[in-house]
């Protein structure tokens, strides 16, 4: 006999928890995505010692990155990122556009600010904050021409907004 079928409550009431938005509440929301995380955590912590790994490695995960000021300043540059990319991809799922290229369009403004910085640094260039907020401006008109390449694929093309994405991240 299916085991599932003995708890069909339990199923429904995981099921509606979970993953039906209508009439869900702010707070259910967060509670739902704060006991998926710790869910997902518990996972990884078991998957870890499973396979006879250090304990303390799980723990290392969250304190590694706060022992001196040099790794402070890194933990927190890679916050701002991925806090950044994180808010660009909220904001394409509430216009319901999947985003998956925004790993490329954020090297390809990088690469765009390294290769300024670059070359003006061998002119003997070194602008002050104004040099510096320009060459930011330009690296997300940079970031966006590869976001609208991937549109007009989409548009013009009809190629799936996630191939294109993918092809032009590699």
């Amino acid at each position: 006999m299916n085991q599932f079928k003995k708890y069909p409550n339990f199923l429904i009431g995981f099921d509606r928890f979970f993953y039906r938005k209508e009439h869900k509440s702010t707070r259910r929301r967060i509670l739902s995505i704060i006991v998926l995380i710790l869910i997902a955590l518990l996972v990884i912590y078991g998957i870890l010692v499973a396979t006879n790994v250090n304990r303390y490695a799980f723990l290392s995960l969250f304190t590694r990155g706060l022992r001196d000021q040099k790794q402070q300043q890194d933990f927190i540059t890679n916050i701002g990122i991925f806090t950044l990319a994180g808010l660009s991809f909220g904001f394409a799922m509430q216009v319901k556009i999947f985003n998956i290229g925004i790993s490329g369009q954020m090297l390809a403004g990088a690469s765009f600010a390294f290769i300024i910085t670059h070359y003006l640094a061998k002119t003997g260039f070194a602008p002050a904050v104004g040099g510096q907020l320009i060459t930011i401006i330009l690296s997300m008109f940079v970031a966006a021409f590869v976001s609208v390449l991937t549109g007009l694929f989409k548009i013009y093309l009809k190629i799936n907004e996630v191939v294109s994405a993918i092809l032009l991240n590699w």
